[in-house]
């Protein structure tokens, strides 16, 4: 009998909603900004015990919004 599969390849498999040829690209991704991070602390907030607030992601995804858009503008100071 074959081993089961592990989760994280279960997960890469195409689901049969997905249309023919998509993939999990994690290279594509959009830049944190203030407005996802401010829904990740509003979660956070709401579920104090949960695993991603007591991994600080909430601060973490504060942080990178902030450096994006620092990044942003001194993009846009060129």
């Amino acid at each position: 009998m074959p081993a089961p599969l592990r989760a994280e390849l279960v997960d890469a498999l195409p689901k049969e909603s997905e249309p023919p040829g998509y993939t999990h690209d994690m290279g594509k991704h959009t830049p944190m900004d203030k407005e996802a991070a401010a829904r990740i602390q509003a979660a956070a907030a709401k579920a104090p015990d949960s695993a991603s607030r007591q991994d600080d992601w909430d601060r973490r995804a504060q942080s990178a919004a902030d450096r994006n858009e620092h990044e942003r503008q001194d993009d846009e100071d060129v």
